[in-house]
């Protein structure tokens, strides 16, 4: 499967690192010539203002810009959805 997208000699490194049941390499190597160029291409995808940045120095930090985010992204959801009852009512 990460064959495929994923050059030869990483490739290699991966199928000896499960030989060894060196699984954190194997997550770091994948995240890194795996996921990270997938993430980047779907995010290439969007329009710059569809896309959301979230800059931390730690995994907990960006835990916690996500909650922020999305909290955030709910109130304006549910702000959003009474407006138009409100107009609906309205009208």
């Amino acid at each position: 499967m990460y064959q495929e997208r994923i050059h030869s000699p990483i490739a290699n490194q991966i199928e000896g690192e499960l030989k060894e049941k060196n699984y954190q390499l194997i997550l770091e190597l994948l995240m890194e010539y795996y996921y990270d160029p997938r993430y980047c291409h779907t995010a290439s995808q969007y329009p710059g203002d569809k896309k959301v940045m979230i800059k931390a120095s730690s995994i907990e930090e960006a835990c916690e810009e996500v909650k922020k985010f999305i909290k955030g992204s709910v109130s304006i959801h549910e702000n959003l959805s009474l407006q138009r009852s409100c107009r609906e009512t309205i009208l």
